[in-house]
């Protein structure tokens, strides 16, 4: 019985996307900066749209809470497709995403550039979006309308079931280094920074169990999922980066963000949202008269 490759098929997802970034700085040098920008995010959003399951809903553009405060703009917001996932789409493909069917954000870089401080950068629209407000779906909620009786529980170590998890991917790791961004990592709460970063070409940040005795090297255990777990555990956990470099590398790291962001969005459960609460912040009306009476 033969085994699929599945590394090849990520391989040729990466080169597809490392093919639009080449291509996008043929048209940035044309002087076309917008539409070199939309040339790399379409194809990561592309090869990721396809990839994952079709209960969910990925595009681009704002997240809305029923305050109708919106979010920066965002790269990648994954959203339950089953539900409500968009508002409004614009002509350009912008998406408004009810909050409560927001599953995943995530932003998309051609290149990175230590000096810009684009995790920084990133982890301050993350804080913008927690800023907004939807109700915690809670542990007794086992999806579809349906909650467990009083007592009873589903339990996580949240407490509630729909964090948000975010990511961020670069295409060309330019300067980046482990050793400069362990300041970044060390110094947040986990909730404000992105719970994955993929260097399409050199490797991945990432929250992991580990073990280490004196003398010997660094043994990885399990991928963890901070926006899952919380910060209630404890042990040998923390951020680390593995590199994947090389032909293959590319490979490699596609695939393992794809299997980090399958990871995360699996356990989380959403309630739709209720869009009479959407619609009673944007309809104001100064009279009413009752027609009849029961």
């Amino acid at each position: 019985m033969k085994a699929i490759d599945l590394l090849k098929v990520f391989l040729v997802d990466a080169a597809e996307i490392i093919g639009a970034r080449e291509k996008a700085i043929i048209i940035h040098g044309s002087g076309d900066i917008p539409a070199a920008g939309r040339e790399v995010e379409g194809a990561v959003r592309g090869r990721l749209g396809e990839r994952l399951p079709a209960s969910y809903h990925l595009g681009h553009g704002h997240i809305v809470d029923q305050t109708l405060r919106t979010s920066p703009q965002l790269d990648i917001v994954i959203a339950d497709r089953l539900g409500t996932p968009t508002l409004m789409k614009a002509s350009d493909g912008t998406e408004y995403f009810p909050y409560e069917s927001v599953l995943a954000v995530g932003e998309i870089k051609s290149t990175y550039y230590h000096s810009k401080d684009p995790i920084g950068e990133f982890c301050s629209a993350l804080t913008k979006v927690q800023e907004l407000e939807r109700e915690k779906t809670p542990d007794s909620y086992i999806g579809h309308g349906i909650e467990l009786g009083a007592g009873l529980s589903l339990s996580s170590s949240l407490g509630y079931k729909n964090p948000l998890f975010s990511f961020q991917i670069f295409v060309n790791a330019g300067d980046f280094d482990p050793d400069k961004v362990k300041d970044i990592f060390s110094s947040r709460e986990i909730s404000e920074l992105p719970s994955a970063v993929c260097f399409l070409d050199k490797g991945l940040i990432f929250y992991a169990t580990y073990s280490q005795k004196p003398g010997e090297s660094t043994e990885l255990g399990q991928i963890q999922v901070p926006a899952i777990l919380g910060e209630t555990q404890s042990g040998d956990r923390g951020w680390v980066f593995l590199s994947f470099d090389g032909q293959d590398g590319p490979g490699h790291n596609w695939g393992l963000l794809y299997l980090i962001i399958l990871q995360a969005l699996t356990p989380i459960v959403l309630k739709s949202p209720n869009l009479m609460n959407y619609a009673g912040t944007m309809f104001r009306f100064s009279d009413g008269k009752v027609l009849t009476r029961d």
